[in-house]
């Protein structure tokens, strides 16, 4: 879901799939909940919201039944509309809610933040009237044309990531590299080698183009229609 009201792009401070990017909003002292909230798409929390009930807005803490999970609003269920034609201030409302719930967001422009969700922030303002449950969500993307020319990015510290396989092909190069400089080191220095004599193994190596072209002369060769002498009469 992409919501662009005179360049407001929603979706900029969404997180993908089942996970929450709202997590843990603390609720006012006088009560003992907490709230989640992931913007566009459901979520699951592990405790009763789901993305099957296709959850937005996620009401936690001992007063709903020993930390359970209450939804406040549902995706397909959500609405916008500008409350301050001149700001272009912009409310969201999530209705159909546990037992009418209802989530009401207002999205606060904030030119110091940055677009994306890590430098956006959510705070819960009031449960009034009762389960009508107030949020306030500041952005740099709720700015009119704040995220026009793209999301801003935060630097961070950059984090080396390699799959198995790459970690496979880094050991085994490593050690073909290590093979060649012992090997060439040994040849040398032991046996007095030079040339191409200090390639350890060398007559495999400067056979093996050979011996993989006989074997694929021997593969096809089985697999093509033997000639035969044979006439038919």
């Amino acid at each position: 879901m992409t919501v662009d009201t005179d360049s407001f792009v929603y979706s900029s401070i969404s997180e993908f799939f089942i996970t929450i990017r709202f997590n843990l909003i603390p609720s006012d002292p006088d009560h003992s909940y907490s709230y989640a909230f992931n913007p566009c798409l459901p979520f699951n929390d592990g405790t009763g919201c789901s993305v099957e009930d296709d959850t937005a807005v996620c009401q936690r803490g001992t007063r709903t039944g020993g930390g359970l999970s209450i939804s406040c609003g549902a995706q397909r269920n959500t609405s916008f509309k500008v409350t301050d034609a001149k700001t272009k201030e912009v409310q969201m409302t999530i209705v159909a809610g546990d037992q009418g719930r209802i989530a009401i967001i207002d999205l606060e422009c904030d030119q110091e933040l940055s677009g994306d969700a890590a430098g956006s922030n959510i705070t819960f303002l009031k449960e009034e009237p009762r389960y009508h449950y107030n949020f306030k969500l500041r952005s740099k993307c709720a700015c009119v044309d704040g995220c026009q020319g793209g999301i801003p990015q935060i630097k961070k510290a950059s984090t080396l990531l390699i799959s198995i396989g790459s970690a496979l092909l880094i050991g085994v190069f490593c050690l073909i590299v290590i093979y060649l400089v012992a090997g060439i080191l040994f040849m040398k220095y032991k046996r007095g080698a030079s040339g191409k004599e200090l390639i350890p193994n060398h007559i495999f190596w400067f056979s093996l183009p050979g011996l993989i072209k006989d074997g694929f002369k021997f593969v096809f060769r089985k697999c093509r229609k033997a000639d035969s002498d044979y006439v038919e009469i």
